[in-house]
């Protein structure tokens, strides 16, 4: 978990975030209609920040590599928002 960035204090403790057009206000532990974003004591940490999104291996001859026909490669994305 890492503080997010595109936010900003309101008063009370909330946050308001600037990620996306929803620019949700968000109270104290509750979580922005993204699902990615939560108010921690008037911080906005992004809750997916360096949290493995996706993987799957692809044959080496899909990205135009000719190097070990028939072997695979491992694909990973990571969330860094």
């Amino acid at each position: 978990m890492r503080e997010a960035e595109f936010y900003r204090l309101l008063p009370n403790g909330e946050v308001q975030c600037y990620l996306c057009p929803h620019e949700c206000i968000i109270h104290f532990g509750e979580i922005g209609k993204c699902g990615v974003r939560q108010n921690k004591k008037g911080v906005l940490y992004a809750l997916t920040y360096n949290k493995l999104s996706a993987f799957h291996t692809d044959p080496i001859e899909k990205n135009h590599y000719i190097i070990l026909p028939v072997k695979r490669h491992f694909i990973h994305w990571q969330h860094r928002v």
